[in-house]
């Protein structure tokens, strides 16, 4: 494969075409990747079984234990929940005691959730079972191509703070 030159795509620039079939190439290899994960006994699965939680709810745990207490509106944000379905979820955790609702203190209006000590204790398992996966996989390559996975990963990362809004 040869290398190109490295660019940020202007403001209003659309992918071109070369680029969009290198997309339909990659997005194959994504879902490869994850029906090939879909086919095995997924420990995360089990987990939520065992705590009785939805993929959403368990999505929530995910922020809030690794970003700490957030507000509603950035809460259903980052774990891509529409504004009008978040407060139903958070509902259903506070109910189980995994999170608790607070009002900000400089405004009233705004609502911050934040994890319980047995929230706390779902998120310290799920990160287990995250660590433990990801280590396997690191555990996989060598030196060339964890240094080559993060390069990727950080270089995508990029790549999406330069979207056009």
């Amino acid at each position: 494969m040869k290398k190109k030159a490295k660019k940020e795509p202007a403001e209003d620039a659309q992918p071109t075409r070369e680029s969009r079939e290198r997309a339909a190439l990659l997005i194959q290899k994504v879902m490869d990747f994850k029906r090939t994960l879909s086919e095995r006994k997924d420990p995360m699965v089990e987990l939520d079984k065992q705590w009785d939680i939805s993929s959403t709810q368990h999505n929530v745990i995910v922020w809030l234990g690794y970003d700490g207490p957030l507000q509603t509106g950035e809460l259903s944000r980052r774990a891509q929940i529409h504004d009008k379905s978040i407060t139903g979820v958070v509902d259903r955790l506070e109910k189980r005691g995994l999170i608790q609702r607070e009002r900000s203190p400089e405004d009233r209006r705004t609502v911050i959730v934040t994890l319980t000590d047995e929230g706390r204790k779902l998120y310290a398992e799920i990160y287990e079972i995250m660590e433990g996966g990801l280590g396997w996989i690191i555990q996989s390559m060598d030196e060339q191509e964890e240094t080559m996975a993060f390069q990727i990963v950080e270089r995508l990362l990029r790549a999406v703070n330069n979207l056009p809004h």
